[in-house]
């Protein structure tokens, strides 16, 4: 099997849907790139923001719950998410950007290999916005924002960090499973990456005694890395059926294909295909402007609209 090419998506829950589309246009300046329904929870929202052309790699996701308790962060969870940059003289810019909107953000420091800073959204989701300076490049398509220059942009998903009690299981996970390489060890973290060192496929394993996450708005609830095609995805599938691990079958979401799978510790993730994309059922000019609805829920449009 190939090894995994980077990050597809990740998915976070909200409480407050106005404030987060706030946040993540008018302060990140990311794009909402499509305006959906959670397939598996059609009454609640699901928006995508990334970047100018919806390259896969650049979307961060929200399922909406306004009634939702907030998440209790811990253990066994997805604790950070990063954004990437293009230098640490943008992390400057982005820091002095937050503190104008009164967001308060840690100090920017060196964290195996990549110098970020740590924050929080609105909701509480754990970001770091990392700069990829000396990490291979991926292509740009920094979305136009009139208070934020273009080599300044957020320009898609960066390194995720994994919280767990038990490192080894994520190790056998990691390299076992995924075929990640580990890297490099700090005190208490050690950095897994997998077939180059892009920002996207960085992987940081943190062993954290608290008690396990309550997930709830504020949380991580997924992350999906990238397959290539339908091919690679079936091969993933066979692979972990033959591990006997529970997973979802493979899912068709319109926009891609999915595999869903809970690792050794717990944790989601997805397996998700490049194609058809964002763009299979809107130009690029029409993206989040209306509710799209994958075919299998049009027929149901207007009881989703009433909700909506």
């Amino acid at each position: 099997m190939n090894p995994i090419e980077g990050l597809h998506h990740v998915s976070c829950l909200s409480k407050d849907i106005q404030k987060n589309v706030w946040f993540y246009t008018k302060v990140l300046g990311l794009k909402v790139l499509k305006k959906s329904v959670n397939q598996d929870d059609v009454f609640a929202y699901h928006l995508f923001y990334g970047d100018s052309a919806a390259s896969v790699g650049s979307s961060i996701t929200f399922f909406d719950y306004p009634d939702m308790n907030p998440g209790q962060p811990g253990s066994n969870s997805i604790y950070r998410l990063g954004l990437r940059v293009n230098s640490t003289q943008a992390l400057h810019f982005w820091r002095e950007r937050l503190k104008a909107f009164n967001i308060r953000s840690e100090s920017i420091d060196s964290k195996l290999g990549c110098f970020g800073f740590n924050f929080t959204d609105p909701d509480g989701v754990k970001l770091r916005l990392m700069s990829q300076e000396g990490l291979e490049s991926l292509s740009q398509h920094p979305n136009t924002h009139p208070d934020i220059p273009e080599n300044y942009a957020i320009l898609g998903l960066g390194e995720v960090h994994l919280h767990v009690h038990n490192t080894l299981k994520a190790d056998q996970w990691l390299v076992g499973i995924l075929n990640f390489k580990r890297v490099m060890s700090d005190n208490d973290s050690t950095l897994y990456i997998s077939n180059t060192h892009r920002a996207d496929t960085r992987c940081i394993v943190t062993m954290d005694p608290s008690k396990p996450e309550l997930q709830g708005t504020g949380s991580v609830h997924h992350i999906a890395w990238r397959v290539k095609d339908d091919e690679e995805l079936m091969t993933m599938h066979a692979k972990i059926n033959a591990l006997n691990l529970s997973n979802s079958s493979i899912v068709d979401r319109f926009y891609f294909k999915s595999l869903y799978v809970r690792d050794y510790n717990r944790l989601l993730f997805e397996f998700a295909t490049d194609e058809p994309g964002y763009t299979i059922d809107e130009t690029l000019d029409e993206l989040g402007k209306q509710l799209s609805l994958a075919p299998v829920l049009e027929p149901y449009r207007k009881t989703i609209e009433k909700k909506h």
